[in-house]
């Protein structure tokens, strides 16, 4: 007992202290007093002129302890004098219970499910945080109450006819609405811009309502009231713009402020007040009086031209009123003007003038490697041309093989006699023609062979075919001796990199219009105004907002980055802020999406008992600055000291290229050129895979290597290509495979020392779907493959198994 009585006491001092400590800053006292007269004002606004939920919505909407009670007060001061005044109390005391009890049960209970224990800071942030952290509790709150007022009402006053009935239902109904539309207001966590406006026009018309049922004033405030909403908002004040900094969408928010503030009034108001701030909008960049006056003219005119002098005469005394208040007060600035461009100081003229400088120097040296690089490709087609006709050998050569073809079968043939002595000016033409056509077309003609000639030589096939030969090993040994070919394709090999250079940079550094736009209508929405605001790249997003406006700003880094975030669908860094004087900018860029945990495992070649001691297979990893990830597996071709040269020559060619920013395929083109012309004959097989940890793309590029393997959800899928490995062809016989990546993927290459036949693998494929394998680590995972491969017989040929698995950005 008295331990109960001693954790009593400590509850109320822990109360006690955090009121004590609470430290209430001016502004949240200044926003609850605006809260609890707002609450007051609208609480006698009716819907439908049935129900009153706005009072007791707006309650259920505010956030913190604090801004929740002064706005229960409000709506229990606000029907203080009507017949409602006890439902509402009752339904208020319910609310402000309800409320404190879920924020003491879900502030109380840790993510563990452990009871916290109720300190003095525990309650010092419940008093400033506040209620509850969902909105949907709070909407459900909000209609609880709006109906336990309309249930008392109607039992305290015994009418259970259908309007009552009727009342109380669409009390219930219209409160969790107009509690969320109210959430947009006060919740700081929501972002939402197109929500936000409309909680902005629910609670314009829930004042416009209610100031027009007002009674005891010998004028009509709402007629005032939506004059004055329409006209300002036209000005850019008081609803947050759909489009800011545009004409047209100041003069739009003008319109619906109008048709909203009619609705309120009246249902046929809307055309009356909708006009008044088209006038308005449309003349306000020449002069706020005549803005002012045009837009009373016109509200004047429809009011006559819809109703007669009863309409004119039931608006005119108020909007003349308004009118003759508002041009003074715009005139004179005591009501603040829309927001405008700051002007630029010197500092940040530099900054501006310092950025175009910058971008221009991009753009030429972008330019300079576009043309460097179409300077390159065509001096290669120039050499290769060029090489053909060098490497082709003279007409005299040509002549010389044709001759000698006929000499050797012409020896023992009994028609000798009457080719050579008879008809040797026919045959010496012939063979003219044959060298001819061989020199300018590259192979021999059978209409150049005369009839005769054609009839009475047996061996004209045999001569004709050896021509070729004797051609084709002479254009082979001027190729040897000529290198000419080899630096076209070097040459076009650097083409091809300065290229995709310049490419990746324009793409990189170029603004993207559509996502500025959208961004800056989302940022206004969330009070973030900026001057200047670029979105540049595609892949990797680089944000740059200058001249952000601080005074407007409610939200945290943090927020701002989730904001951000939801916009533009991609994971964004921290912002970073730059201080100059007054103005303030904030940069933030995309992050990856994904990260990978990555193993692999080799082991050379085994004669018998004997392991060699120079392993054939290369596996490496590397990643480039601009987020992309490789995998490469190098299988040289045979085993032993050649093959391991190779291999490890190749993964180091291929690692410098990719890490300066070539693309995989002018990597390897350059590699097949350099392995075709090395003095050691010997290929390489490649396997290549590049992820890109940005947008997730995986593409393996596979020349004479294994199949590779994708295990997704316990499914196994097989990439395998037919090429030949690197360094055999002249052209490069390689395929690129791509697809998308999944958080949770585990990707497997192997060299073909794995298994000697892929299709009759069936312990591979049993051994990666078993769940004792996939719950391994990458690394353990591709060890426990190469023991398997290596098991039993000795393998002829080296083994190496490397094992790739894809995690989400936030993934340890």
């Amino acid at each position: 007992m008295n331990h109960d009585n001693k954790n009593g006491r400590s509850l109320l001092s822990s109360v006690r202290s955090a009121a004590m400590d609470a430290d209430l800053p001016w502004k949240m006292i200044l926003r609850a007093m605006c809260a609890a007269v707002l609450a007051a004002l609208i609480s006698g606004a009716t819907l439908f002129g049935i129900s009153r939920p706005f009072g007791i919505a707006l309650a259920a909407a505010s956030e913190g302890f604090f801004m929740s009670a002064a706005a229960i007060l409000g709506t229990v001061a606000g029907a203080a004098a009507s017949p409602d005044f006890l439902p509402v109390a009752a339904a208020s005391l319910l609310l402000f219970l309800a409320r404190i009890t879920a924020a003491v049960w879900i502030r109380g209970t840790g993510r563990d499910g452990e009871k916290t224990k109720f300190s003095r800071h525990f309650f010092s942030d419940l008093l400033h945080k506040g209620a509850t952290e969902s909105i949907w509790l709070r909407a459900a709150f909000g209609a609880a109450a709006s109906m336990s007022a309309g249930a008392i009402s109607l039992f305290l006053g015994g009418d259970f006819t259908l309007r009552p009935i009727i009342s109380v239902f669409l009390s219930a109904i219209a409160a969790p609405l107009l509690t969320l539309a109210f959430s947009t207001l006060t919740v700081r966590s929501l972002t939402r811009t197109h929500v936000r406006d409309a909680g902005v026009c629910v609670l314009l018309y829930a004042v416009i309502r209610a100031l027009r049922d007002a009674t005891g004033i010998p004028f009509s405030a709402g007629v005032i009231a939506a004059f004055a909403a329409s006209v300002l908002a036209a000005r850019g004040l008081p609803l947050r713009r759909l489009f800011p900094q545009s004409d047209a969408s100041r003069i739009m928010t003008g319109v619906l402020c109008g048709v909203v503030a009619g609705f309120a009034m009246d249902p046929g108001g809307p055309p009356l007040y909708a006009a008044a701030a088209l006038a308005a909008g449309i003349l306000f960049p020449f002069s706020a009086a005549g803005a002012v006056c045009a837009g009373w003219i016109c509200a004047m005119g429809i009011s006559f031209a819809g109703g007669g002098l009863v309409s004119f005469a039931s608006v005119m005394p108020e909007m003349t009123v308004t009118a003759a208040i508002l041009v003074p007060l715009i005139q004179f600035r005591l009501i603040p003007a829309p927001p405008k461009d700051p002007p630029v100081s010197e500092s940040q003229g530099a900054a501006i003038l310092e950025a175009q400088i910058s971008t221009e120097r991009a753009d030429r040296g972008m330019k300079r490697m576009r043309s460097l690089s179409h300077s390159l490709r065509d001096l290669a087609d120039g050499i290769a041309s060029l090489s053909q006709k060098i490497a082709r050998p003279p007409v005299s050569e040509i002549r010389r093989i044709c001759t000698e073809a006929f000499d050797a079968r012409c020896g023992g043939c009994e028609n000798r006699i009457l080719c050579r002595e008879r008809e040797c000016s026919s045959l010496t033409e012939t063979i003219a023609h044959l060298s001819t056509d061989l020199h300018r077309q590259g192979r021999l003609s059978a209409a150049r062979i005369p009839p005769s000639l054609s009839r009475r030589c047996a061996s004209l096939d045999d001569i004709l075919t050896e021509i070729e030969e004797r051609w084709a090993e002479s254009l082979r040994r001027a190729t040897e001796q000529d290198k000419s070919d080899v630096f076209a394709e070097d040459f076009c090999s650097l083409a091809a990199l300065l290229e995709d250079a310049a490419r990746d940079c324009e793409e990189e550094y170029t603004e993207d219009e559509i996502a500025t736009a959208r961004l800056r209508r989302e940022m206004a929405s969330l009070d973030l105004y900026v001057g200047q605001l670029t979105v540049c790249g595609s892949r990797r997003r680089q944000i740059l907002a200058r001249d952000l406006d601080l005074t407007r700003v409610r939200m945290s880094s943090g927020e701002i980055r989730r904001a951000l975030e939801k916009i533009l669908t991609v994971p964004l860094s921290e912002p970073e802020y730059q201080i100059d004087g007054e103005r303030v900018s904030m940069r933030l860029s995309s992050i990856p999406r994904f990260s990978l945990k990555e193993g692999s495992f080799t082991r050379a070649a085994q004669e018998g008992e004997i392991r060699s001691p120079k392993n054939g297979d290369c596996a490496e990893s590397f990643e480039t600055e601009d987020g992309r990830y490789y995998m490469l597996i190098c299988d040289g071709m045979g085993t032993g000291g050649e093959a391991a040269l190779t291999s490890r020559l190749s993964a180091a060619f291929l690692r410098q290229l990719l890490c300066a920013g070539a693309q995989m395929n002018a990597a390897l083109t350059m590699l097949n050129s350099y392995l075709r012309h090395r003095n050691m004959e010997c290929s390489a097989g490649i396997d290549l895979m590049e992820i890109d940890r940005y947008t997730g793309e995986a593409k393996f590029v596979k020349s004479g290597a294994a199949p590779s393997f994708v295990l997704r959800d316990g499914r196994l899928f097989r990439l395998c290509s037919k090429t030949v490995p690197i360094g055999i062809l002249r052209a490069l016989d390689a395929e690129m495979i791509r697809f998308e990546l999944r958080p949770g993927d585990s990707i497997v290459m192997l060299s073909d020392g794995v298994s000697e036949n892929f299709e009759d693998a069936a312990w591979l494929c049993d051994m990666l779907v078993s769940p004792a394998v996939m719950e391994e680590t990458p690394e353990d995972m591709a060890e426990r493959i190469v023991r398997a491969a290596v098991c039993g017989e000795g393998r002829r040929d080296d083994v190496t198994a490397a094992v790739v698995r894809v995690m989400g950005s936030g993934a340890a």
